[in-house]
């Protein structure tokens, strides 16, 4: 009954947006830059209130087709270019040809970000602090997981597989993820542990990463305790685009005969292949790595592979499908023999291997109903999976687990007035485990959330908004519902300094390695604990941002600045006792 009833929303859906049939419009032309006017590849063109849009071909060109006639904003923006807008009316069967030079801005002034917000908006419009990995860096540097990438932002330390955000977690072996990683939107956190994956998508997949920084749970819920990594994956371009990059690299040898375990090396190898034919886009990239580590039993063989298709179903309606696949072939390093032997593991077996497989697939349907009303419908599925090759059939401790985690959201923006902007929506996250150490669990939440925006082009804009989030798990105490309010407020001065100030609340429910582990290996002993109780925490901040010129004999130097001062406090940690 629930298929049938979902069929025929979607069926009514895509009748509604298809409209009265005349003959549609064509916007083409080509982006420049201001001044020099050479063409720019890769910018973004977009008419606002609706799903459609082009990326530049190397010349520049863009062309947009099956546009109702009406009146359209044209957005154009592009990384290290001030973003631009115009007003263009458009007739049954007309060609429009624009050519838009853009100006060259400080990277990080005027940037659209989707991730404050859960809608686009520039950064100086949000009331909270935002990093953002620029296409440029990912491409120019030689990283070859998103974890070497997530290094180079302030106030973002890694701490093997874990991320910690102004402070917000240090290393708890065991313990899930602090912060909520996000792929186009959709949870990326494994169901059992509730563990960041790095290596889960290639390299070449990722399009941009914007990364919030504070309490997020207002509009993400659990995990977002001290912010958010939302990978955005590339766009299909205009013309076909090969991609190629094979690299490697040699360890350099310890200066101590006692650390030395040979002459290791680096390779790698990506490959990807992207083009829109129409209406229909696509992108498949692969990529696989060779590590041989310097340290005795910590080498590693992973390959990756990834797939996404955009279909533009009219107008005002699109549908996005993204499935990617992940191995990971490594040894079972946990710590070190002695300061003597650092090289060499302190592990019983050091023969032990484990092997480590992520897969996810996501389908997203956007549709904007008027101009001022758009949904965004996000399915996804996240399956991991790992085991110890080697170890003994049938002991208790066996580290073995799999787990699914199944998410939907149904997002709703809309705009009451010129200055007044709306989110709300509904989420349903069911996480789903077979393990030798955790045993056969269910977890279960849902939560409704929504945020009002007041005033968003005024100087002064304030941002309301809050969430409840219900988590249930299987063999554990139930818990009460988790409220978690922000507010935010932005000030444009008349001098160019744009301030903001926020205050948030967050949670994150125990996962359910946290509460069910119950193994000893390695001279550890872990005990179940399903009395758990959520982490919580209280997120403060004000600041500042502007671009400022440094003037020299004949030109002048853009800094951008961005100054915060943050205050984060934390309650009910889960952190194991020895």
């Amino acid at each position: 009954m629930m298929v049938r009833t979902l069929k025929w929303a979607i069926a009514i859906g895509f009748l509604l947006s298809q409209g009265l049939a005349q003959p549609r419009a064509v916007l083409q032309g080509q982006v420049v830059e201001a001044g020099t006017r050479q063409p720019l590849s890769g910018a973004t063109v977009r008419l606002e209130g609706t799903v459609l849009g082009a990326v530049t071909a190397r010349s520049g060109a863009f062309r947009i087709t099956g546009i109702p006639p009406g009146e359209y904003v044209v957005s154009v923006s592009m990384v290290g270019y001030q973003r631009l807008q115009q007003v263009v009316r458009l007739g049954a069967g007309d060609t429009l040809r624009l050519v838009v030079a853009l100006e060259p801005k400080p990277v990080g002034f005027g940037e659209v970000v989707v991730t404050a917000a859960k809608r686009a908006q520039t950064l100086q419009e949000a009331p909270v602090s935002i990093a953002v990995l620029e296409p440029q860096m990912l491409q120019e540097r030689s990283f070859t997981r998103l974890d070497e990438a997530l290094r180079t932002l302030p106030g973002v330390v890694i701490s093997r597989d874990q991320v910690s955000i102004r402070g917000s977690s240090g290393f708890a072996f065991g313990v899930g993820s602090r912060t909520l990683l996000l792929v186009d939107g959709i949870p990326l956190l494994s169901g059992d542990g509730g563990e960041l994956k790095y290596d889960a998508l290639p390299l070449l997949s990722i399009g941009r990463v914007e990364v919030l920084k504070g309490a997020a749970s207002a509009l993400y819920g659990t995990a977002a305790l001290g912010g958010v990594i939302n990978i955005l994956t590339d766009e299909p371009p205009e013309e076909a685009r090969y991609r190629f990059r094979l690299y490697g690299g040699v360890y350099e040898r310890p200066r101590f005969s006692e650390w030395d375990v040979g002459q290791r090396g680096l390779w790698g190898l990506d490959v990807g292949y992207a083009q829109r034919f129409g209406s229909v886009g696509v992108i498949f990239n692969g990529a696989t790595v060779r590590d041989e580590s310097f340290r005795s039993a910590g080498d590693s063989y992973r390959w990756q592979l990834f797939g996404k298709v955009r279909w533009t179903l009219s107008p005002k309606a699109a549908v996005t499908a993204v499935g990617h696949y992940a191995d990971d072939d490594r040894g079972n390093w946990i710590y070190w023999a002695s300061l003597r032997q650092a090289t060499r593991p302190g592990n019983p077996d050091s023969s032990q291997r484990v092997r480590s497989r992520k897969a996810a697939y996501a389908m997203h349907w956007q549709q904007s109903w008027t101009t001022r009303l758009t949904s965004l419908l996000r399915i996804g599925m996240y399956w991991t999976d790992f085991a110890n090759r080697w170890a003994e059939e049938g002991s208790n401790t066996l580290p073995q687990s799999s787990a699914y985690s199944l998410s939907a959201e149904w997002q709703w923006n809309g705009q009451l007035q010129r200055q007044f902007l709306w989110t709300a929506g509904i989420q349903g996250v069911g996480n789903f485990v077979e393990s030798v150490l955790y045993g056969s669990r269910r977890q279960l939440m849902g939560a409704v959330y929504g945020q009002l925006e007041l005033g968003t082009l005024q100087p002064v804009g304030v941002t309301v908004g809050a969430r409840v989030d219900w988590e249930r798990t299987e063999g554990a105490p139930a818990q009460p519902p988790e409220v978690s309010p922000r507010l935010g407020i932005t000030y444009a001065s008349w001098f160019g300094v744009q301030f903001r100030a926020t205050l948030g609340r967050a949670f994150r429910a125990p996962t359910v390695a946290e509460r069910f582990a119950a193994v000893r290996a390695a001279g550890f002993v872990v005990r179940a604990n399903p009395e758990l109780r959520p982490e919580r925490g209280w997120t403060a901040e004000i600041g500042a941002m502007d671009t400022l010129w440094l003037p020299f004999r004949t030109w002048r130097l853009p800094l951008f600045a961005d100054i915060a001062l943050f205050q984060s406090d934390f309650y009910d940690f889960v952190e194991p006792r020895f």
